[in-house]
């Protein structure tokens, strides 16, 4: 149950970040995930570090308004559980969606 979770929401994930083009890595395993805002892929910390840290801002902030609670930091990982229902992650993916188009539009003017 939870792997089929975890494939939706990431799936979900992949395809609106490949959908709009977005330069981001999405990173994960399991049941845990991040999105970096990042143009390269990130294998450790260093790289973490390279993320933009305002567009996260704009992003989390955005999920927020959204009713969606995440860490505050592009450096913890977010999570799936059993707790989760299917409809949740869907309200989930809806919101990061929108908030992805959020930091998108605001960082482009």
């Amino acid at each position: 149950e939870l792997e089929r979770k975890k494939n939706f929401l990431r799936g979900n994930i992949e395809s609106i970040i490949d959908h709009e083009e977005y330069n981001i890595h999405p990173v994960g395993i399991a049941s845990m995930f991040q999105i970096y805002f990042n143009p390269a892929p990130v294998y450790n910390y260093a790289d973490a570090q390279k993320s933009d840290r305002r567009q996260f801002l704009r992003y989390f902030k955005t999920l927020l308004k959204q009713g969606v609670f995440i860490p505050p930091s592009q450096f913890e990982c977010n999570f799936i559980s059993n707790a989760h229902t299917m409809e949740d992650l869907q309200k989930t993916s809806d919101a990061i969606e929108l908030a992805l188009e959020a930091s998108f539009k605001k960082r482009r003017r």
